[in-house]
């Protein structure tokens, strides 16, 4: 079933949509990831991939974490691609999200947003409108949040593919082409990265495997 345009349109900032969750966790003592989307996922399906990237958009990994969320988001860019409601799997829903985790996203989010919302806002309008577009960003936050869920031990692989998630579904909440370009660019560097790494896994099994033998 497609999700409705109804609360994609409606005209929250998410200033006040982190301000109304803060609320929420507030009063609340557990938080389940099910929970989470079902409270805030009316608004868009973006604003659930900007709460679930933030916790990422620093250097220190987050084991465990990031395969939890980044399988989530992948649901919600398979279904930003697909233009349909959600659909999460009873395992992931059920997860518990530490209520300080959801109450030190709110903060630092609406101090960014706060500062952030000056700038950006609607323009670029074929970004964003374009039905084929909005397409590759759903497949282009799929494609993030599959890097951001590889249980690599490896740090600095998380905040490449949360700041490709972020910016993506930053732009496509706030209308804004130029934050979803910057999005792509986003994209293709985590994709150059990965690569990379992949390339230099390959060339170290390569060089040691003689040795084992």
């Amino acid at each position: 079933m497609k999700h409705g345009s109804q609360s994609m349109n409606k005209p929250y900032s998410i200033t006040e949509i982190l301000s109304e969750l803060e609320a929420w966790a507030t009063s609340t003592s557990e938080i389940t990831i099910g929970q989470l989307v079902k409270r805030i996922g009316e608004r868009g399906l973006g604003l659930v991939v900007v709460v679930l990237s933030i916790p990422f958009l620093q250097p220190v990994p987050m084991f465990g974490m990031s395969t939890v969320i980044g399988a989530v988001v992948m649901i919600m860019g398979l279904a930003i691609f697909l233009e349909r409601d959600p659909w999460i799997p009873q395992k992931f829903a059920q997860r518990v999200i530490p209520t300080k985790t959801i109450l030190s996203v709110c903060t630092a989010g609406r101090k960014v947003f706060g500062f952030t919302e000056k700038f950006i806002k609607p323009r670029g309008r074929f970004m964003h409108e374009g039905a084929s577009l909005k397409k590759m960003s759903g497949a282009f936050i799929f494609l993030s949040a599959f890097l951001l869920a590889l249980p690599l031990p490896i740090p600095g692989t998380n905040m490449p593919p949360a700041a490709a998630m972020f910016f993506l579904a930053l732009g496509f909440i706030e209308r804004d082409g130029y934050v979803i370009a910057f999005g792509y660019l986003c994209f293709w560097v985590t994709v150059a990265y990965f690569s990379f790494l992949a390339w230099a896994s390959y060339q170290g099994a390569s060089y040691a495997l003689p040795f084992l033998q």
